[in-house]
């Protein structure tokens, strides 16, 4: 379904705070450098790592991620309720994020790898290691963030393309581009 392939969309253009480790056994920092909680775990504050870019070389900053944050609270979703039930107070500086929570929870941190808590731009998500280039009802076509971990190109294809074959599609693959104008 259309559902599947935008999350796989998502992650691929998302750029979370936290993310699962390899093992998948714990939660681990991506964008952040660090975090930690005060001794009544009600207040979190985050670094950012300074090494962060939209798809057009902008710098991240916290502002970003309480954006995303701001917005993900507003929305109908278990996250937003989760966030705006949670959360009393968002502030930030260049690249930190301060989150006073309602009630002690040393976990917190561990919702923050939602792939909807990405910094945003113009409310596009481009901060990962791809952006999306064009996308229409049939196909999605994601191209490389040229400044993602400073052009780290691990494993990654210049673009991507999901393409739909129907509606009814239950498991669009994505298609390896090589040459896409």
């Amino acid at each position: 379904s259309h559902d599947f392939t935008t999350k796989q969309v998502l992650s691929a253009v998302s750029d979370t705070l936290f993310k699962y480790s390899e093992s998948k056994a714990d939660i681990v920092p991506n964008a952040a450098l660090n975090y930690r909680y005060n001794r009544n775990g009600k207040f979190l504050h985050i670094t950012l790592k300074k090494n962060l870019f939209f798809y057009n070389g902008d710098n991240v900053k916290a502002k970003d991620y309480v954006t995303s944050l701001e917005e993900v609270s507003k929305n109908n979703s278990q996250i937003g309720y989760f966030i705006s039930t949670n959360v009393r107070m968002l502030k930030y500086g260049e690249y930190d994020i301060y989150i006073t929570l309602n009630k002690p929870n040393y976990h917190f941190h561990k919702y923050l790898s939602n792939i909807s808590i990405s910094p945003q731009k113009d409310n596009i998500i481009t901060s990962g290691p791809y952006y999306i280039k064009f996308y229409n009802e049939k196909e999605y076509i994601l191209s490389r963030n040229l400044y993602y971990r400073n052009n780290k190109k691990d494993h990654l294809y210049d673009d991507l393309c999901f393409q739909f074959k129907s509606i009814n599609d239950i498991s669009p693959k994505p298609i390896f581009c090589s040459h896409i104008t």
